[in-house]
C-alpha cells in the first residue's frame, strides 16, 4: 500500500524479508513474534498496522519510540491495538521502533521501520527558463522544497514529467491555456502551481549558423538552423554554392556534388512554417592540394619511457601524434611545428608500439608521417650466416652481413625481427617468410636486399602483423598481408606482385612492377611513387594517393573511396563499380575504355582525361568533370545515370 501523507516510508530490507525468523529466534522473553504490516502518513498523523501472534490468549502490549529503541516501558507510547495512530511532531528521516512489553517488561527486540516525514508544506518551483524553439515549449525548472522526486508541467488536459526540471514539450497550434508547473516530493505531495509566462504572439524569423571547418574540402558544410514555432525538420532550405545545389539533412549541407577548389558564394534561405524567411550569404575558399612534404618523426627510447621528437612540413603548424592499437590509429597528443614530448605510460606497451604523425581531424594539407616502431632493445644479435629458426625470440641481424634463410621462417606474435642498413637476405625458393609479430628492415644508412632464387619466395604478414620496410630491395620476393595488419614501405623496389588485406597501408617512394592488389583496408596512403603492374582496389575505405604515377594493362576499383591528387593514371581498361568513389584532382587520367557502375562516381577536377574508346556510366552511376572536358570525351550513359557538368572558371 503507497503512503497517502506527509511521510516518505523506507523500510528496512531485512525487517520483511527475515522478519518471522529474526523475531522468533531474537525474542527470548516470550512466544510472541511481531511483525509490521503497514504505515500510512497523513499530516504529522501516523496509521499503523502490525500483527502479534502467539500462542496465549492474552497479547501484550506494544510500545512505540521514535529516534532510538527503548530503554525500558515507559519510554515511549504503549498501545494496547494491533491497528492505531499517533503523531509525529518531527521533520526528515525518523526511525520507528515496535516493541512488545507486558507491565515493565520488555518482551521483544525492538523491530525498526525507517520512514521520511514532511511536516513543511511543499512550494511551487522557480521557472528558471521559459521560451519557444525548434517547434517546442522548453522549460527548466528548480525546486524549493526538501525531497522533490518529479516535477510535472500541465498545459490543458495535457500532463508531462521530469525528473531533471527540463521540458522540451511540443507546441500546439492554439495555446490559449495556462503553462501550470508543479513540484512532485517523495511522499507524493504536490506544489501549487507557479505559471510560465511566455509571449506566444510573437512569431520570429529563423537563425543561420554556419561554421566552415579549418581545412574545406567541398564535401558536407555544418549548419544549425532554428526557430521558434517550427521544428527543424519542417523548415524549408534553399541553399547553393554557386549553381550546385546544397540538400539539407537536418544536421549539415550537402552539395548534389563535391564542390571544385577555388572561392565560391553560398547562398542559404531558411523559411518556416508562417512563411518567415531568412537569407544569408558566405564567402568560401576551397583548397584542394596536397603539400609535397612528409612530417619526421623520431623515437628514443629510454627503457621505462619514450621521447617523441618531430618536424613538420614548413607550411604546417599543428599536427597529432598517433599509436596504433586494435587496427586503429588513436590520438595521443596534438603537437606544434618542432619539438619533443614524452609519451604517456598509457601508450607504452612491452610489446612495442607503432607511432606516427597525422594531420588534425577536418586537416588534410599532408599526409601522414612514416609510421615508427619502438621496443625497449633485448633482441638477441645473430651472427651466423645460415638461419633456420628464430627460436620465438627477438632477434636483430647486424648490418653489413648476407643471411640466408633456410626453408620457411616465423616470427611469432609477441616478437620482432629487426634487419640493420647494408645487409642481404636470401630466402629459399618457394618459402615464406611468415610474420606473425614485427618485422622491421631499415636500410637508411645503406640499402637492403631481400631476394630470393627461381620461384618467388613469399613474405607473408598475418592477422595483426607489422611490416616496416625502408630503402630496401626486393627482388623476385612477394608480398602477402592478412586482415588487421600494418605494411609501410618506404623508398623500396619490388618487383613481384603484393597483395595487401589489411588495416593500413602506407607507400612512400616506392616501386612496384608486379600486380598490386589491395582489399579491406581501412586507409592507404601512396606517395611519389610508381605502380606499372595491374591494379586492384576492394573495400578501401579512405585511399589518397599523391604524386605518384599509374601504368597497368587494367585497373579495377570496386566499394573503394580514393582520391588521386598530382597523379598520372595511366590504364588499359578501368572499371569502377561496387558504390566506389573515385577522385582525381590536378592529374592525368588516360584510358582505353572505361565503365562506372553500380551507383559508382567518378570526379574530375583540375584533371587532363583522355578515353581511346568510350566511357560508360550505368545502374545509378555519375560522372562530376568540368565543362570544357565534356567534348573530349565519348560518354554513353544508361537512364538511370547521370552526367554533372560545372564551370571551372579556367
Amino acid at each position: 500500500m503507497l503512503p497517502k501523507g506527509g511521510i516518505h516510508i523506507k523500510k528496512i530490507l531485512w525487517v520483511f524479508l527475515f522478519l518471522p525468523f529474526f523475531i522468533g529466534a531474537c525474542n527470548y522473553f516470550s512466544d510472541y513474534i511481531l511483525s509490521v504490516d503497514n504505515i500510512t502518513i497523513e499530516a504529522t498523523k501516523c496509521s499503523y498496522s502490525v500483527t502479534v501472534t502467539g500462542e496465549r490468549q492474552k497479547k501484550p502490549d506494544i510500545l512505540i519510540t521514535i529516534g532510538q529503541p527503548p530503554a525500558n516501558s515507559k519510554d515511549g507510547m504503549i498501545m494496547k491495538s494491533e491497528v492505531g495512530e499517533f503523531f509525529i511532531d518531527r521533520d526528515g528521516t525518523v526511525t520507528i521502533y515496535f516493541t512488545l512489553v507486558s507491565g515493565r517488561r520488555l518482551l521483544s527486540t525492538p523491530l525498526a521501520t525507517v520512514v521520511r516525514v514532511f511536516n513543511s508544506p511543499i512550494t511551487a518551483p522557480i521557472i528558471k527558463k521559459a521560451a519557444i524553439r525548434d517547434g517546442n515549449i522548453f522549460l527548466s525548472l528548480q525546486g524549493q522544497s526538501e525531497g522533490i522526486k518529479e516535477y510535472k508541467v500541465k498545459i490543458g488536459s495535457y500532463n508531462y514529467f521530469s525528473k531533471s526540471g527540463v521540458f522540451a514539450i511540443p507546441l500546439v497550434s492554439k495555446l490559449d491555456v495556462p503553462i501550470e508547473c508543479f513540484s512532485i516530493r517523495e511522499d507524493g505531495a504536490i506544489s501549487e502551481p507557479a505559471i510560465a509566462n511566455i509571449d506566444l504572439s510573437k512569431n520570429k524569423k529563423p537563425s543561420i549558423d554556419l561554421i566552415l571547418p579549418e581545412y574545406y574540402d567541398g564535401n558536407k558544410i555544418p549548419l544549425e538552423l532554428h526557430d521558434d514555432w517550427t521544428a527543424p525538420e519542417k523548415l524549408i532550405v534553399r541553399a547553393f554554392a554557386d549553381d550546385i545545389p546544397l540538400l539539407f539533412d537536418g544536421k549539415a549541407l550537402f552539395p548534389l556534388f563535391e564542390i571544385p577548389g577555388g572561392e565560391h558564394l553560398i547562398e542559404i534561405e531558411v523559411i518556416d512554417e508562417a512563411g518567415l524567411s531568412t537569407k544569408s550569404s558566405f564567402q568560401i575558399t576551397i583548397k584542394k592540394a596536397l603539400l609535397n612534404e612528409i612530417a619526421e618523426l623520431y623515437i628514443e627510447e629510454g627503457g621505462t619511457f619514450r621521447i617523441a621528437s618531430w618536424k613538420l612540413p614548413s607550411s604546417v603548424q599543428n599536427a597529432v601524434l598517433q599509436v596504433m592499437g586494435a587496427g586503429e590509429w588513436t590520438d595521443i597528443m596534438e603537437i606544434g611545428f618542432e619539438g619533443s614530448a614524452r609519451i604517456p605510460s598509457e601508450y607504452i606497451s612491452d610489446m612495442g608500439d607503432i607511432y606516427r604523425l597525422s594531420p588534425r581531424k577536418n586537416d588534410s594539407m599532408f599526409l601522414p608521417s612514416v609510421p615508427v616502431f619502438a621496443k625497449l632493445e633485448q633482441s638477441r644479435r645473430v651472427t651466423s650466416s645460415y638461419i633456420v629458426s628464430l627460436y620465438g625470440k627477438d632477434v636483430t641481424l647486424p648490418s653489413g652481413g648476407v643471411y640466408n634463410f633456410q626453408g620457411n621462417i616465423a616470427v611469432k606474435s609477441g616478437s620482432l625481427l629487426r634487419i640493420e642498413s647494408s645487409t642481404s637476405i636470401n630466402l629459399s625458393r618457394k618459402s615464406t617468410l611468415l610474420v606473425n609479430g614485427v618485422l622491421e628492415i631499415d636500410g637508411r644508412r645503406g640499402k637492403v636486399t631481400v631476394s630470393s632464387f627461381g620461384s618467388p619466395a613469399i613474405i607473408h604478414i598475418g592477422r595483426k602483423g607489422t611490416f616496416i620496410a625502408r630503402n630496401v630491395d626486393f627482388q623476385n620476393v612477394e608480398l602477402v598481408a592478412d586482415e588487421g595488419a600494418v605494411i609501410v614501405l618506404e623508398n623500396c623496389e619490388m618487383n613481384a606482385d603484393v597483395m595487401l588485406d589489411v588495416s593500413s597501408a602506407q607507400i612512400y617512394s616506392s616501386n612496384i612492377t608486379g600486380s598490386f592488389k589491395i582489399n579491406n583496408l581501412n586507409e592507404l596512403y601512396i606517395f611519389n611513387s610508381h605502380i606499372s603492374g595491374s591494379f586492384e582496389s576492394g573495400f578501401v575505405k579512405e585511399g589518397i594517393v599523391s604524386n605518384t604515377q599509374f601504368d597497368s594493362k587494367e585497373s579495377s576499383l570496386s566499394n573503394s573511396n580514393i582520391k588521386f591528387y598530382n597523379s598520372e593514371f595511366s590504364t588499359g581498361d578501368i572499371d569502377i563499380s561496387g558504390s566506389s568513389h573515385v577522385y582525381f584532382y590536378n592529374s592525368s587520367l588516360k584510358v582505353k575504355r572505361g565503365i562506372v557502375n553500380n551507383a559508382s562516381e567518378l570526379y574530375i577536377e583540375g584533371t587532363e582525361i583522355f578515353c581511346d574508346e568510350k566511357l560508360f556510366i550505368g545502374n545509378f552511376s555519375r560522372i562530376v568533370m568540368p565543362e570544357k572536358v565534356q567534348d573530349e570525351v565519348q560518354i554513353e550513359k544508361d537512364n538511370t545515370s547521370e552526367v554533372f557538368l560545372y564551370n571551372s572558371g579556367d
